[in-house]
């Protein structure tokens, strides 16, 4: 169900056709999209649903985040000696 949800939410990505405002328009239509399907889907509150759709966008960019401090302290402290 998770991945029909994930799927039907998807048709959006055709707005990034559109030049200039479907570009910066279909990321949140997306997001928004999923929050719906997986809330009809599973049967659950919106609240569980936002976390299953924002949830791991949200994981996946702390970590690059936290990878790319890394990086930056290590070179930094590299730089330094």
């Amino acid at each position: 169900m998770t991945f029909r949800g994930t799927a039907l939410a998807m048709a959006p990505f055709l707005c990034g056709l559109v030049p200039l405002c479907g570009y910066y328009v279909f990321p949140i239509w997306w997001v928004v999209l999923k929050v719906f399907a997986y809330r009809a889907f599973h049967r659950t509150t919106g609240g569980k649903a936002a976390f299953g759709a924002i949830g791991p966008i949200a994981t996946a960019l702390l970590l690059c985040c936290g990878f790319y401090a890394v990086i930056f302290a290590v070179t930094g402290m590299a730089n330094r000696l």
